[in-house]
């Protein structure tokens, strides 16, 4: 026999002096002892977080409907509170002898609860079962969760794979499932790479990419584009793993919706509705490339994600894998490269001067005395780390006649590398370097997402 917890009711004209019993979590863990004297903090904890007291004893068997319903509790609490730290990710792990969870806020990963290692395998087997995956596989799973929180539904992408110790589970807050599409001006374009951007998506032929890591921003620019196509005019078809976003107007079909023919021949078959755009994920999938690429030349313009970081080996990767280089070479209208980094607090934002050494180390120009950057303070805002949210640093590469040539002949990484530099191409570090001079960022998280130790002003 064993003691249940009941929910505790805060009420506000009850002695605020002292509660005649033990206060615990969810967990079980006591946070108030009976008698205690109340302070003003742990009133403001009363009205804003579930407390439990102990109550009657149950059986074994009730017991289990308890604990489920502890759990199913307990996972909506979870849920609630990512929402509120605004993190991006809730990463759920089992070590040898406990369990924990972390929240990734800012780009920083938060440790935050400790948990009986039991507890928190159930609750992970309560979201595997949420994503409709299986609680007894033990490869890598991905599915979604969507609940009702704040009278709206949020969206979850949920994946897991199975570890020394157990279970590790992440959950990406997606957000709401009607959040709005960003228009174009708003997602920090250059006016370099916004001006050549515009006519090559407007094509009514080709193959364009739109590359990055996990998490780059990939889908958000994506339906952006979507957006702005559809404005003008244009007869939409996407298949996505998850639809992030409602568009009005636009055919999106779920690729779980996909029929027994496959991913590439359902695609290929859809093509046969005539859209003018028709958007898919390849990851990497060859033979989903060459469709593409047929597709694109019977005039149907194909936006295409993956997930390779880098552009120059992007190209070269895909100009090795292809069967026909002619065939892409003339096909092929471009690559927009994108990573994230973090944007300073508007809250806490503040002047910084560079010194003359950094000065010397990041710029050519000898005249140059005297450099103003910005960094966030930090404050509440921002969790005190000087960022708030994300912002989006690019490099595109736009198909012209030379690097067609190149396509064709199937050139080397060198041959490319010295058209690149003809065409006066520019990487993601001198698009981030933009941004940190118009205080949108800072230096330290440039040189994190680049992989080059110098950038030039020119």
């Amino acid at each position: 026999m064993k003691h249940i917890l009941i929910k505790f009711e805060f009420n506000e004209s009850m002695d605020k002096e002292k509660i005649d019993y033990d206060l615990y979590n969810i967990q079980g863990e006591i946070v108030y002892k009976r008698g205690q004297k109340i302070d003003s903090e742990f009133l403001e904890m009363l009205k804003n977080v579930n407390l439990y007291k102990k109550d009657t004893t149950i059986d074994e068997s009730e017991q289990d409907i308890y604990k489920r319903e502890k759990i199913a509790e307990y996972t909506r609490e979870l849920l609630l509170l990512g929402i509120k730290k605004k993190a991006s990710d809730i990463q759920i792990e089992t070590s040898e002898n406990r369990g924990q969870i972390r929240f990734l806020v800012n780009g920083v990963l938060h440790e935050e609860i400790k948990l009986e290692k039991n507890f928190t395998e159930s609750l992970i087997d309560r979201l595997t079962k949420l994503a409709n995956l299986s609680v007894i596989a033990e490869k890598y799973q991905k599915g979604s969760i969507t609940i009702s929180l704040f009278n709206r539904a949020v969206e979850f992408q949920f994946s897991s794979l199975s570890t020394t110790h157990g279970e590790k589970a992440i959950l990406q807050i997606a957000g709401e499932k009607k959040e709005r599409i960003p228009g174009l001006p708003e997602l920090c374009f250059s006016h370099r790479i916004f001006s050549s951007l515009l006519p090559t998506i407007e094509k009514k032929r080709g193959l364009f990419f739109v590359i990055g890591p996990v998490q780059s921003g990939k889908t958000t620019t994506i339906y952006s584009l979507l957006k702005y196509l559809k404005e003008c005019g244009k007869n939409i078809i996407t298949v996505e793993e998850s639809i992030k976003y409602q568009i009005p107007g636009v055919n999106q079909i779920q690729k779980k919706f996909v029929r027994n023919e496959g991913y590439n021949t359902f695609f290929y078959n859809l093509l046969n509705h005539n859209p003018d755009v028709a958007m898919l994920k390849s990851n990497n999938d060859k033979e989903l490339i060459e469709t593409a690429l047929q597709a694109a030349t019977n005039c149907n313009f194909i936006i295409e994600s993956t997930s390779n970081q880098d552009t120059l080996q992007f190209l070269t990767d895909l100009i090795n894998g292809i069967n026909d280089p002619k065939f892409l070479g003339t096909t092929f209208t471009g690559i927009l490269a994108q990573k994230l980094v973090r944007k300073i607090c508007d809250h806490c934002k503040e002047e910084s001067e560079l010194s003359p050494k950094e000065i010397d180390k990041l710029f050519l120009w000898d005249e140059i005395t005297k450099v103003t950057l910005y960094k966030g303070k930090g404050c509440p805002h921002c969790d005190n780390t000087g960022y708030l949210g994300y912002i989006p640093v690019y490099e595109q590469l736009i198909i012209n006649d030379e690097l067609q040539k190149l396509i064709i002949k199937r050139a080397t990484v060198e041959e490319i590398q010295a058209q690149l530099k003809k065409n006066s191409f520019q990487d993601i570090k001198h698009d981030g370097m933009k941004k940190v001079l118009r205080g949108l960022t800072t230096l330290e998280e440039i040189n994190a997402v680049s992989q080059k130790n110098k950038m030039v002003i020119m």
